[in-house]
């Protein structure tokens, strides 16, 4: 069975949130997406297609920027014509004079940003490249976007970036507290800046739920971590409609988080795979698991906010306002924090307890 014919409401076992999309308050506008060619950033990408806006498309590989460009011109090039509405460039976003370069020719109305490491476990043994590619990155790009009187800056984080116990999470919980500076600036007059924090998107690029279709389909066994191991599920398209939702209001709140109903148990996940993927017909039995070692980079339940993250229910999407902060002290911890982690096994707990 292909992955896009799966009913996600089965195998999520809830019903989607899926955020109207009011494209109208996008029209003309210019728009940039970094990370265009990723899953979420594409999927954000072919939504925006057909709004009349244009659409500044930042991505450093060049096959995911080939995909996408050919996804859109198939789809929309009758209509629009490629050339006036879609402008791509393969820039590094720790580029900063290119990232400069781009936001000076096109002026844009909204950035949304999407690009960033996802891999844990890799990330964990690269420290410094992610440092330069999740916080370096996010820093030029909020600067340039206050420099050029952005009306709008929505970063994607990650729930890992709640209590972090990985370098992934921590780097990302920075990227937030980057973002938060940004917004209580006095000198910011004029741009609105968001964070989305999203859960595991279940069909996105890298996802377990590929490794477990893989695995089933090739009658292999699935390796899960031993552990009551679950994790909050959201989809692309439950995703991209809720950036561009937050996008298109302006709204009050500073932190967004989908209620994406209770936890999946990792384990239910996998069996509930087998069943679909099988019709039904095979029994799922537990020989058709094989549990492997955790590793110490993964909590056995990720959180969606912070204790002290006094949260608003919006309906499908809960909105956290931040109180005025320090912006002096914050860039001051920010600062230190990250010198202090390129060179030392700084203790995560030191981190989020601050």
């Amino acid at each position: 069975m292909d992955t896009y014919k799966l009913n996600f409401e089965q195998v999520l076992n809830r019903k989607l949130h899926l955020m109207p999309i009011f494209l109208d308050y996008l029209s003309n506008k210019i728009i940039v997406i970094t990370g265009a060619g990723g899953s979420l950033g594409s999927s954000i990408c072919l939504k925006l297609a057909t709004s009349n806006s244009k659409l500044i498309l930042i991505e450093h590989d060049e096959e995911r920027m080939d995909k996408v460009c050919t996804l859109l011109k198939n789809e929309h090039y009758d209509k629009y014509g490629f050339e006036d509405k879609f402008y791509p460039y393969l820039v590094d976003i720790r580029d900063y004079r290119a990232l400069l370069n781009i936001f000076h020719r096109h002026l844009p109305n909204y950035v949304i940003h999407t690009a960033s490491y996802k891999y844990v476990d890799l990330i964990e043994e690269n420290k410094f490249n992610a440092i330069k590619t999740v916080n370096y990155a996010t820093q030029y790009l909020l600067e340039l976007s206050l420099k050029y009187e952005v009306q709008h800056f929505l970063h994607i984080s990650t729930d890992k970036a709640v209590e972090p116990i990985n370098v992934y999470g921590v780097l990302k919980r920075l990227a937030e507290l980057e973002c938060i500076m940004h917004m209580k600036m006095k000198s910011n007059k004029s741009t609105k800046i968001s964070v989305l924090r999203v859960p595991n998107i279940i069909d996105s690029i890298g996802s377990v739920f590929h490794k477990f279709i893989y695995q089933i389909n090739h009658s292999i066994p699935i390796t899960i971590a031993e552990g009551d191991y679950s994790r909050y599920f959201v989809t692309l398209d439950e995703t991209s409609r809720l950036a561009l939702s937050i996008l298109c209001f302006h709204p009050i709140y500073d932190l967004f988080y989908m209620n994406s109903g209770p936890a999946l148990q990792i384990y239910h996940l996998a069996s509930n795979l087998f069943n679909i993927l099988n019709d039904n017909k095979t029994v799922f039995m537990t020989s058709s698991i094989k549990f492997i070692h955790p590793k110490a980079t993964n909590k056995l339940t990720e959180l969606l906010c912070y204790e002290f993250e006094k949260s608003n229910d919006l309906g499908i999407v809960n909105g956290v306002k931040y109180n005025e902060v320090d912006i002096y002290a914050l860039k001051d911890f920010i600062d230190s924090f990250i010198n202090k982690f390129k060179y030392k096994n700084v203790k995560y707990i030191d981190f989020y307890s601050k």
